[in-house]
């Protein structure tokens, strides 16, 4: 899922690159049009491609599988009963437990603290990407070369740095470069540091900042933690609860990351006014 979501992003930025190419400066208007059309046609590709995913044979094997694994089997009452079996049958009744206290408000209310530490990193990675990406990104000069500056390559080259280092982040995450569930907070709040400096690279301080080296790195190690660093939060939350719970935490973790979207957007429009 969290692959996906960069290649979306990628996708989407290689098109606007190929449209741009394609027609001359003068007819933005038009490869505006084509740029948002063909990503239209692209999602609803998408949607056709999902549903004859689900219908493939091998499809319809797993997911019956998976429903046969998680169902109680009719036993006759007379045949003899092994240990194995009693085990199974305790498990799903086990199961069937979880999920009526799940349903209750203070079942849900249990689980959420739980994990609710790691939800508000997951919120915060990501209102950390949003109040600077694209905005004061595709807002940053080049100070080495003044002809991408003119006709604005050098705004689009630095979003597509953006979402390839995205996207490597999340092929990446089973390397977790020394995060763990104790110290991962650490990472999260050092990564505010970036702010910053593309605030930096934004207003063209002098020395460090009037270079486009390091307008690079710094859109680099944004990007590239935004993938990582956000789909290891993520997968730390679910990693705190047992497997009838985790149905229920990634409807939680939808919220607290879309939450951290719309506050790092909100967030993007204030420094903008500022």
């Amino acid at each position: 899922l969290q692959i996906g979501i960069g290649l979306s992003s990628l996708i989407g930025s290689v098109y606007r690159i190929i449209t741009k190419l394609l027609f001359p400066p003068e007819a933005v208007i038009l490869s505006s049009l084509i740029y948002f059309f063909t990503g239209a046609v692209t999602i609803a590709c998408c949607i056709v491609s999902y549903y004859v995913l689900v219908n493939m044979p091998i499809s319809k094997k797993y997911l019956h599988r998976s429903i046969k694994a998680t169902g109680a089997e009719a036993t006759p009452l007379k045949t003899p009963r092994s240990p194995a079996a009693y085990s199974k049958e305790n498990a799903v009744h086990h199961a069937q437990a979880q999920d009526n206290r799940l349903d209750t408000f203070a079942g849900k209310v249990e689980v959420l603290r739980k994990v609710v530490f790691h939800q508000f990193l997951v919120l915060v990675v990501y209102m950390t990407s949003l109040s600077v990406f694209p905005a004061m990104i595709t807002e940053i000069p080049t100070y080495n070369f003044p002809s991408l500056a003119a006709s604005r390559w050098w705004s689009l080259l630095l979003l597509l740095f953006f979402c390839i280092l995205d996207t490597l982040g999340r092929f990446l995450t089973p390397y977790r470069l020394g995060m763990t569930h104790d110290n991962v907070h650490w990472y999260v709040l050092l990564r505010i540091l970036l702010f910053p400096c593309l605030y930096g690279c934004l207003r063209g301080y002098p020395f460090l900042f009037r270079n486009d080296m390091f307008s690079l790195l710094f859109v680099g190690i944004l990007g590239f933690t935004n993938g990582h660093m956000g789909s290891i939060c993520i997968m730390m939350v679910s990693e705190q609860v047992n497997e009838a719970e985790k149905s229920l935490v990634g409807g939680f973790t939808g919220f607290w990351l879309n939450l951290g979207l719309v506050m790092g957007s909100m967030l993007a429009l204030v420094i903008d006014k500022w």
